[in-house]
């Protein structure tokens, strides 16, 4: 046993590595990696794969992303910083169009971020059980481990702000090591441009630089110069971020399109009963996501111990726990209203949540060093662990064997549709409209067409298609016979060019 605990702790790395890839393999990653996009966030999903095919369709340009959808001048439109999709239209171009290409990306990139969150807890606990245990219930949330192995950037972008932290404590421990400061930095600037919101933690981590000197009783002008460096970091990253988010307005506001979000959500713009229905979901509906029950009622316990143990904390480890409590708060506020429909924005609390579940656990251990060492405690965090991992396995499962919902289901009716347009002469090129679909890009992306989606059949979406048809459109493509008993359709209607698998495509009716 005790050849067993030295062989761990001196090679825990690998460990750690090779423990990550049993759980990747006992959540089924290795079959999600090859899934079409599905599920919750589908809408989501065929977005960020659209800016990939838009990029391959368009001629590569970097400034010019866009999508399927033509509600903007040519499909012209920006988000996030496209990195992560240009370096996937990259790759298709090298090695073929494969969707898993930024699933794997995404994973990549979040695998490096929990193994960088290993480091950083064994830098804050000492103890290389508790970080093994610590980090896997920490990645044990539902929520985390659905989008760590997708197409939404989300993951991608905390995988990024915990590489961040590791390297950026490391520094602030040893503050001679400029290397250190550089690859933090770096981390946080990309997470930051990839998912705006993440770049509270740059902000809170050069707060934290300068309030550790305060604490010290450094004086202000040793204090200035102490931080020149981090300042210059930090001052670059900002600017990146703002350049690129004003590129993106400017480029949306040019393109006439007002579908991605690029402003805040906050919930003093919302009135009592939209407060009211956000915390409904956040506790009724998407609580179950968060984390295993019994592991959020530990961390809340935890979360208590550490306010009444507040003398035993680490200074440092304190002066960034409350630093990023207080960002992740102000987070939580600005964007509000998103927690409703997007489970995703949970992620950006979780910098926060690790942050005050470890100052509290170190405090514990500080204030009772017996008890936390105990055989007994180790037991019942171990077991915790294990119950957390199988509980989230359960909801990821339920999550994909309810793949086809009112929005997904798109994919499935409209699988070999993109061949069967080419076999009948519909250009890639040619604009379409489709009936129905309730996402912007799914349907789009499926055939690979740019055009415009309708969500029913209603007098105002005949009205809407026929404008769509006055505007370009020159292919109708229907999802059920059954449309055809709506006379306001079938007059839109011109010469029917085929059908396959319930799916009827028509040339558009021109009047002139």
């Amino acid at each position: 046993m005790a050849k067993t605990a030295d062989f761990i702790r001196t090679h825990k790395n690998s460990v750690f590595i090779v423990l990550l890839l049993l759980v990747y393999i006992f959540y089924n990653y290795q079959h999600i990696l090859f899934l079409h996009p599905q599920g919750i966030h589908f809408i989501r999903q065929t977005d960020s794969l659209s800016f990939i095919r838009y990029y391959l369709n368009h001629g590569m340009h970097f400034l010019s992303p866009g999508v399927y959808n033509l509600m903007s001048q040519d499909g012209r439109a920006a988000c996030e910083f496209p990195i992560l999709y240009y370096l996937s239209a990259w790759i298709y171009r090298l090695f073929g169009e494969h969707e898993f290409i930024l699933r794997l990306i995404n994973l990549s990139i979040c695998t490096f971020g929990f193994f960088s969150l290993f480091r950083l807890l064994f830098l804050l606990i000492e103890d290389t059980f508790y970080a093994f245990v610590f980090t896997f219930l920490f990645l044990s949330s539902t929520i985390l481990l659905y989008y760590a192995n997708n197409f939404l950037p989300d993951a991608a972008a905390l995988g990024l702000t915990l590489s961040g932290w590791y390297y950026s404590y490391r520094f602030l421990v040893d503050r001679k090591r400029k290397s250190l400061l550089l690859s933090g930095f770096l981390f946080f600037a990309l997470s930051s441009l990839i998912k705006v919101t993440t770049f509270l933690n740059p902000a809170a981590f050069f707060l934290v630089l300068i309030l550790a000197d305060i604490s010290k009783g450094n004086g202000t002008v040793s204090i200035l110069w102490k931080n020149l460096m981090p300042f210059i970091f930090f001052t670059f990253t900002l600017l990146l971020v703002i350049a690129w988010n004003l590129y993106a307005i400017r480029y949306n506001h040019a393109s006439h399109d007002s579908y991605f979000l690029l402003s805040t959500r906050p919930v003093w713009e919302m009135d009592k009963a939209g407060v009211h229905e956000v915390f409904d979901y956040i506790f009724n509906y998407w609580y179950s996501s968060y984390y295993y029950q019994s592991t959020l009622h530990v961390f809340a316990i935890l979360a208590i111990l550490g306010f009444v143990l507040v003398k035993f904390a680490n200074r440092q480890l304190l002066i960034i726990t409350v630093v990023v409590l207080l960002g992740s708060v102000s987070y939580f506020l600005l964007f509000f209203e998103q927690f409703r429909q997007h489970d995703y924005y949970f992620l950006g609390l979780i910098p926060g949540l690790v942050f005050v579940i470890i100052n509290a656990f170190t405090s514990f251990s500080n204030r009772f060093p017996v008890l936390s060492s105990h055989l007994l405690t180790r037991l019942a965090f171990l077991v915790l662990c294990l119950l957390s991992l199988n509980y989230a396995r359960q909801k990821m499962e339920k999550r994909y064997d309810t793949k086809e919902d009112l929005f997904s289901v798109i994919g499935d009716k409209l699988d070999g549709s993109c061949q069967y347009l080419d076999e009948i002469g519909v250009s890639r090129k040619s604009h379409v409209v489709l009936l129905t679909d309730l996402s912007p890009n799914g349907g789009l992306y499926f055939l690979d067409r740019q055009g415009w989606t309708l969500k029913d059949t209603s007098f105002k979406s005949m009205q809407t298609l026929g404008y769509h048809i006055f505007n370009g459109a020159e292919v109708i493509i229907l999802t059920d016979r059954n449309y055809l008993e709506n006379p306001n359709l079938v007059k839109q209607l011109g010469v029917k060019l085929g059908e396959q698998n319930n799916i009827l495509v028509y040339k558009a009716f021109h009047t002139n």
